[in-house]
C-alpha cells in the first residue's frame, strides 16, 4: 500500500507542481508571454495529463489489488 501512496503523490502532486513551475518560468518569465495565455495553456495540458494519468492509475491499482487477492486465495 505504501507504493501506491508514493505513486499517487508523484503522479498527482509532485509532477504537476514541477510542470506548473517550469512552464510558468519558461513561458512567462523567460519568453514574456501574457499571464492568461500561460495559465490557460498550462491548465489545459494539466487537465489532459490528469485524465490520462487517472485512467492508467486506476488500471494499475486494479491490477495490483487483483494480484494481491489472487495471492491470498
Amino acid at each position: 500500500m505504501a507504493k501506491e501512496k508514493l505513486y499517487f503523490l508523484g503522479y498527482f502532486l509532485l509532477f504537476p507542481i514541477i510542470f506548473m513551475i517550469s512552464f510558468f518560468l519558461w513561458r512567462f518569465v523567460i519568453q514574456g508571454n501574457d499571464i492568461w495565455m500561460v495559465l490557460t495553456d498550462s491548465l489545459s495540458i494539466l487537465g489532459l495529463y490528469y485524465l490520462i494519468t487517472s485512467i492508467f492509475f486506476s488500471f494499475f491499482v486494479n491490477k495490483q489489488s487483483k494480484e494481491k487477492n489472487g495471492a491470498n486465495l
